[in-house]
């Protein structure tokens, strides 16, 4: 295994990006990012055991377990957790929206939320940016470090690591980020 560059870009047909929508009171704050792959990709996730589980934790368990996901839309800013039907149905809608954008299905859209808990998501908010969100994607570097900063909330810095490895005999890439403390 290697570390390489690129983060969530890293692998071959994956862009990202990240912009300001508004959820966020700091102007100078991205708070909306998207990640797409050009194809469909396996996909497999673990979710938390807990009884209380966020909107996006809920959409995203029904959309991942059709085994196959394209994008993942997040905001950060809002967690829409504790908001009842209401915040299920602003998950889905971010699905939508994000699907609607890049020609794809809803369920091949996961859905991420971090932030403030027990406050309703301003969908408004995300309907307004979701062009320009899909617009932000990029491959690279770029596209990564816009997606990044768009997630971060109380983040003092950034984790993140893209790395090949080989899997009989064939070069793999995979990259990955997450929110981080201290």
């Amino acid at each position: 295994m290697r570390k390489i560059t690129g983060g969530v870009c890293a692998p071959k047909g994956f862009r990202a990006g990240g912009i300001r929508c508004g959820i966020k009171a700091d102007p100078g704050k991205k708070d909306l990012a998207l990640i797409h792959s050009g194809e469909p990709c396996a996909a497999a996730a673990v979710f938390t055991r807990n009884l209380v589980k966020a909107a996006c934790v809920q959409v995203t368990r029904e959309h991942v377990s059709g085994g196959r996901l394209r994008a993942i839309v997040a905001n950060s800013g809002n967690a829409n957790a504790c908001t009842g039907e209401a915040g299920l149905e602003a998950a889905r809608r971010m699905a939508e929206l994000a699907a609607g954008e890049l020609g794809i299905e809803a369920r091949e859209v996961a859905v991420a939320s971090t932030g403030v808990i027990g406050v309703p998501l301003p969908i408004d908010k995300i309907e307004g940016g979701i062009g320009a969100l899909a617009e932000s994607l990029a491959e690279g570097e770029a596209g990564h470090a816009a997606a990044l900063d768009a997630i971060m909330t109380t983040d003092t810095r950034r984790k993140e690591i893209a790395v090949e490895i080989e899997i009989g005999g064939v070069p793999v890439e995979s990259g990955a980020w997450r929110r981080a403390r201290g």
